[in-house]
This record gives structure tokens, C-alpha cells and sequence, in this order.
């Protein structure tokens, strides 16, 4: 048997033997941050009509779901 062949059996083994990673669930609840672009860059959460909510269990049309994505700020005048 060659090096080839001991060096692709032994790959082939050590991929046999890693458990196949797990499928990550969707979150079932996101922080209250203030605007879309902290909650945007929370893993599995995203922005949608004013509020933080989970993608995957929150229904929403069209959340943005990184800061990039985020519509700009309300700039209020101070009286």
C-alpha cells in the first residue's frame, strides 16, 4: 500500500468518525436593543417595524437582519 493510500484512508477515517456538526436552532428570544443596527448584529435576530425579533419565530416580511441592511436613524431636533 502507497503513502497515498494510507494518507486518503486515514482522512476518510478521521471524517467517518466527526459527528456531523449541529444545525443551529433559531433563537427564541433577542435582546430589546435600542436601534436596528445593535440588534442586527445579534446572531439570529433582526430588525422589523420598531423592535428586535427572532428570525425564524417572529413573522415579519422583510427584517433587516445586518446593520448594513438598517435604514438610517430618525434625526430628532432638540426643542
Amino acid at each position: 500500500m502507497s503513502i497515498r493510500h494510507v494518507v486518503f484512508l486515514s482522512i476518510a477515517l478521521a471524517q467517518a468518525a466527526c459527528p456531523p456538526p449541529p444545525v443551529p436552532e433559531p433563537r427564541r428570544d433577542c435582546p430589546k436593543e435600542p436601534n436596528c443596527g445593535q440588534c442586527a448584529s445579534q446572531g439570529g435576530c433582526g430588525w422589523c417595524d420598531g423592535q428586535c425579533i427572532a428570525l425564524g419565530i417572529t413573522a415579519c416580511e422583510s427584517p433587516a437582519t445586518s446593520p448594513d441592511m438598517c435604514p438610517p436613524p430618525v434625526v430628532t431636533s432638540a426643542p
